[in-house]
């Protein structure tokens, strides 16, 4: 994992925020939540049709209520990587650029079509970001040596 955000990193901040956001998923038990969720879905359709010629109703309802239900998962993540990397002194805004410039380089679907998409569009994570951090953050934060930086990434990257 690590691997492949660094090459789209800037910064140390960006690649840590990367870390807390994952980080959380593991900390809140993420997957298994949806795990469970989805067998239930199933579980639910599989009862309520009884017919097998209904399986492709159930699966893109199943996809969309899992769409729907992961979506609120990612951006519990990015709250609750927020509250890392401010409670370990690093300002959070380099998480909120680099869903800045998810938005302008990896996004790909119209926003009409973004309820699709099993993350919040990046443009919209990144303005949640930035209005936490107006909100919760008037503090001093760590600053990183950019050759030792750019050190790290090449050992990460060569790997």
């Amino acid at each position: 994992m690590a691997g492949i955000f660094v090459g789209f990193t800037e910064t140390p901040e960006e690649f840590i925020g990367v870390i807390a956001h994952e980080i959380a998923h593991v900390e809140s038990d993420h997957v298994m939540r949806k795990l469970s969720r989805e067998v239930g879905t199933a579980a639910l359709f599989a009862a309520v049709s009884g017919n097998y010629n209904m399986e492709l109703l159930r699966e893109v309802a199943k996809m969309l209520a899992s769409n729907t239900y992961s979506r609120s998962l990612e951006s519990e993540a990015d709250l609750l990587a927020f509250e890392y990397l401010v409670n370990a002194g690093y300002n959070p805004q380099s998480l909120a650029d680099l869903f800045h410039r998810f938005s302008e380089e990896l996004d790909v679907l119209p926003r009409e079509l973004q309820w699709i998409s099993t993350h919040p569009a990046s443009l919209e994570r990144a303005e949640f970001l930035e209005g936490v951090i107006e909100e919760k953050t008037a503090i001093a934060f760590k600053e990183f040596d950019m050759e030792e930086w750019k050190q790290f990434k090449n050992r990460l990257e060569s790997n």
